[in-house]
């Protein structure tokens, strides 16, 4: 195949577009197609994350973190943990209670919809667990009742936190 210049030149502003593309993706999109929110394109937002914000974060490297991959159930990524980032929702901070138990996980003595347990991993939190919150603990949930979520692994560090999010283009919406 003979490359004109003008063909190279073509070959080269689509290349420059695709990475002026992927750039922007990666620092303001979010693609989710797990089932723990609905699917779709989640924007990240320069906002403070609260108890009820949605958010994506770095799970920290753990067993748990190594079970999960090892079975599939999350995408290998560049977490420390080796995952992707995970969507959740923050549905406990400083000071409120938690209790993971076999019925569901509470806060604040109210169950959270769909929190029961699936599954067993060799890793997961001994049941029951309870504690308040310290500073910089938070819990991160989904409403789905298969997502791997604090039911499994209990409060984390907000640190860990990448950004805050909103739903732009989603099933359902």
């Amino acid at each position: 195949m003979k490359y004109s210049a003008k063909n190279t030149k073509i070959l080269l502003i689509i290349l420059v577009v695709f990475g002026i593309m992927v750039t922007v993706f990666d620092r303001y999109i979010v693609f989710n197609v797990t089932e723990s929110f609905p699917p779709g394109l989640y924007l990240k937002v320069d906002e403070k994350p609260e108890k009820g914000s949605l958010v994506i974060f770095c799970p920290e490297k753990s067993p748990i973190q190594d079970e999960t991959l090892e079975r599939g159930y999350v995408w290998s990524g560049a977490c420390p943990s080796g995952t992707i980032p995970l969507l959740k929702q923050i549905m406990a901070v400083s000071g409120d209670r938690v209790r993971i138990a076999e019925d569901g996980v509470f806060v604040n003595g109210v169950m959270l919809p769909n929190s029961t347990r699936k599954v067993r991993f060799v890793n997961d939190i001994p049941l029951p667990w309870e504690k308040e919150l310290s500073e910089g603990e938070v819990l991160f949930m989904s409403p789905h009742p298969r997502s791997f979520d604090g039911r499994y692994f209990g409060p984390l560090s907000s640190s860990l936190i990448v950004s805050a999010i909103t739903p732009f283009w989603v099933r359902g919406n």
